[in-house]
């Protein structure tokens, strides 16, 4: 059953708890499409006001939606996704924060639609700075929740939109 779609998705970007727990559900949704992973950090809550990257993420095999080895994430919620994009990735591009960009993936989430986003990534990954380059949009967004049933139905459940009755495996 198909609760989370890109319009919620992209409904629910413009709230603070979007801000706070989008890293949450990223986190989530590693943890139910990856098995490989060894290194896993996505602050979410009160901790998305600290420095640093939104996510940090480490697997010894990628799949459709976690490059291989290490990937670093930039989460934004914004209207104006393309600019938001842009300061995010010029701001790691100036201070990676350590991280050897030339090993490392970028990805930039957001739970809006962006319907540039492929352009954007083209434009960026002919820099070869960064190993490569990803954007997630609602509808990436969308298709990975799809592929993980249980986080979609936590998320269902946790915006309130899941049908009268369902429960979640972690309530059952």
């Amino acid at each position: 059953m198909k609760w989370i779609d890109a319009t919620t998705l992209k409904n629910w970007a413009s709230s603070r708890d979007c801000q706070e727990n989008l890293p949450f559900v990223i986190q989530r949704l590693v943890r139910a499409t990856s098995t490989d992973i060894s290194n896993i950090a996505f602050p979410s809550g009160n901790s998305i006001i600290y420095s640093g990257w939104d996510g940090i993420l480490e697997v010894i095999k990628g799949n459709e939606y976690i490059p291989e080895g290490l990937s670093v994430w930039e989460i934004g919620t914004n209207e104006n996704i393309k600019k938001k994009a842009n300061d995010d990735y010029q701001k790691r591009k100036e201070n990676t924060l350590g991280i050897d960009a030339k090993e490392t993936t970028f990805i930039f989430v957001t739970p809006r639609i962006w319907p540039t986003k492929d352009s954007w990534a083209k434009e960026k990954k002919a820099e070869y700075f960064w190993k490569d380059v990803r954007v997630y949009d609602a509808r990436i967004l969308e298709e990975w929740i799809e592929q993980a049933p249980v986080v979609g139905a936590w998320l269902a459940q946790y915006l309130k939109i899941c049908p009268v009755g369902v429960i979640s495996l972690e309530d059952w």
